[in-house]
């Protein structure tokens, strides 16, 4: 019975406290779902692995986007029942952990149960343009593999419901999503509603990839399979250096090859990418912007555009007398550091003339640049 499977705890921090991530139990939760199977923006299967051999990954990573959560999830729920009054009691938001009926080592915590725990309810939220990343009001999901599911709801999001689903046996999730605009609360935010039908198939398939994955690297001690993660170098940072040096054998050597080689191809696609950002606003003239065609963006939604932003005194620089990396700072609209100065006036001294004329000073910290142009 899920009564049987359930406890419940007084506050936020009791709950995450009583988490056994390490031996003998290294339970795993419904979030981590997607770290293992490679599809979560902030983290990597490393993460997880990290976390269970006790090793220091300092502050995690999604710790902003749980603060706002955090802060919002009783106004989403709020804004759930009075959208579905039809639910009892509502949906009130739990401190409760709910394992899985046959792996007691995989458990979820949904916000909010709804009809007995027939179903659930999940709050997201969201300050990123809720278009590019969410689908419409009343959208629903029964087919998480299809081409269109991500556009929806993303695909981290997709495995951490569908996991919750395999815990709570329940028949469908509506994940409640809020948008968060900038400039809250001058505006106001924006909620919607969409349905995620339970998939037995591929919640068992789920289940068991991350059940085989754990026996494998949690339980059996291997180390998952090298990639480009943050959480890997912290591992290996961590690990004792020795004093000697030793002979380099073949397959280092080639790595060090391809290692430097890669350092002129991005040096190269760097500078082509700062090229096509002048040439495209260039090419602009006075236009706000360009509409590009439909099928560039995705099947029903707005078609894809770039909008240019220019100010007054905005500096025009040639990729051959600026490092690229500064070059990519002026042009994405990033802070340029006193301390880079001097480098830049290397470089070129009219660029650096150009800098002191819009009140850059040896005694400015910062120096704003206007941004040339975003792609969305």
């Amino acid at each position: 019975m899920l009564a049987d499977r359930t406890t419940f705890y007084a506050s936020l921090q009791e709950r995450l406290a009583s988490y056994k991530h390490t031996a003998p139990s290294y339970q795993i939760g419904a979030t981590d779902g997607a770290k293992i199977l490679g599809v979560s923006p902030w983290d990597s299967p490393w993460n997880v692995w990290a976390r269970a051999n006790g090793y220091d990954m300092g502050t995690p990573r999604e710790t902003e986007a749980m603060t706002r959560g955090q802060k919002w999830e009783p106004w989403l729920m709020d804004q759930y029942a009075a959208r579905h009054p039809d639910t009892r009691d509502g949906a009130e938001l739990r401190e409760h952990r709910i394992s899985h009926p046959k792996h007691d080592w995989l458990v979820v915590a949904p916000d909010a149960g709804i009809f007995d725990y027939d179903a659930i309810v999940e709050g997201k939220t969201t300050c990123q343009d809720i278009d590019d990343h969410w689908g419409e009001d009343g959208d629903r999901i029964d087919d998480s593999t299809s081409a269109d599911a991500a556009s929806i709801v993303p695909a981290h999001y997709q495995i951490q419901v569908l996991l919750q689903l395999a815990c709570t046996e329940a028949a469908w999730c509506d994940v409640i999503v809020g948008y968060i605009p900038t400039g809250f609360p001058a505006k106001w935010p924006e909620t919607r509603v969409i349905k995620i039908w339970a998939q037995k198939k591929l919640q068992a398939h789920l289940v068991d990839t991350i059940d085989r994955w754990r026996t494998k690297y949690l339980v059996g001690g291997e180390e998952p399979d090298p990639d480009a993660s943050s959480a890997m170098n912290t591992v290996i940072a961590q690990r004792p250096a020795g004093r000697q040096y030793t002979e380099a054998d073949s397959n280092q050597v080639d790595m060090v090859v391809e290692f430097r080689g890669l350092d002129d191809k991005i040096k190269a696609l760097k500078t082509r990418k700062a090229e096509l950002s002048n040439l495209i606003v260039a090419s602009a003239g006075d236009s706000k912007g360009l509409l590009l065609p439909a099928e560039m963006g995705t099947e029903g939604k707005p078609a894809p555009k770039i909008s240019i932003q220019r100010r007054a005194g905005t500096v025009s620089v040639n990729d051959d007398v600026i490092d690229h990396a500064t070059l990519l700072r002026l042009l994405n609209g990033g802070m340029l550091r006193a301390k880079s100065f001097a480098k830049i006036r290397a470089f070129s001294p009219d660029l650096a003339q150009s800098l002191i004329n819009q009140g850059f000073t040896r005694q400015t910290r910062s120096f704003a640049f206007p941004r040339c142009f975003n792609v969305r």
